[in-house]
């Protein structure tokens, strides 16, 4: 099944649950259930963000038992953690249910975003983990009912690295356990780490650096 947008952007979802995303001149990217990406060209998202008069927001929606959405966006300038994004940069917003299920959509970009930061094998694998970390620490347990409820995920492509901001409606239980394991294994992941409640919703911060740009300096608040 597919479906071709006024500006461009093809996306296809296949039998399997995997899902496609391609553009009028060739760009491709694909994100398997299994967690796994592929990518035609390393500009394929800048490129489907300016389809749109380079200023434009992009909707793209994915039936897969709930649906996923990602939205490119064009701002003019964002600082997260010391992750400064120029102007003309591209912001990645990714809504999804709030099910582990699909925290693997948030992983493919998170890798693709790394990729894209110059991040060595190591840092995309510690970078990766840490996007999951983020993703399950507000994420509630099974056994809460969290039906149409949805993590937001905002990444931000750097200089020097990515931050991504993950957030969740904020509910008994859905703060961060500070000093909990899955905290502790985020700080040692990545270069700077934050939590946040503000305006209904919780939120995670998180920043990595790639070395060659000076990474490894931990910074943890909260």
């Amino acid at each position: 099944m597919g479906s071709f947008f006024d500006d461009g952007v093809d996306v296809s979802v296949g039998n399997s649950g995997g899902i496609s995303v391609g553009d009028s001149v060739g760009n491709s990217v694909g994100i398997g259930m299994d967690g796994a990406a592929s990518v035609d060209s390393a500009e394929a998202v800048a490129d489907s963000a300016e389809s749109s008069e380079g200023h434009g927001v992009i909707g793209i929606g994915a039936g897969i038992g709930g649906g996923a959405v990602v939205r490119f966006q064009r701002i003019e300038e964002v600082g997260v953690d010391g992750v400064g994004v120029g102007a003309g940069s591209v912001p990645v917003t990714l809504r999804i249910p709030a099910d582990r299920d699909f925290v693997v959509l948030v992983r493919s970009a998170a890798g693709h975003l790394g990729a894209r930061a110059g991040f060595s094998m190591a840092e995309m694998q510690d970078w990766r983990l840490a996007v999951d970390e983020a993703c399950g620490l507000l994420l509630l347990p099974d056994e809460v009912d969290a039906t149409g409820e949805e993590l937001e995920c905002v990444f931000r492509l750097g200089p020097d690295g990515v931050a991504v901001t993950v957030s969740a409606e904020a509910r008994p239980g859905s703060k961060p356990q500070v000093g909990g394991f899955g905290w502790s294994l985020l700080a040692a992941l990545v270069d700077g780490l934050n939590w946040a409640e503000e305006d209904g919703r919780v939120r995670v911060d998180i920043t990595k650096r790639a070395a060659q740009a000076g990474g490894g300096r931990r910074t943890e608040a909260r």
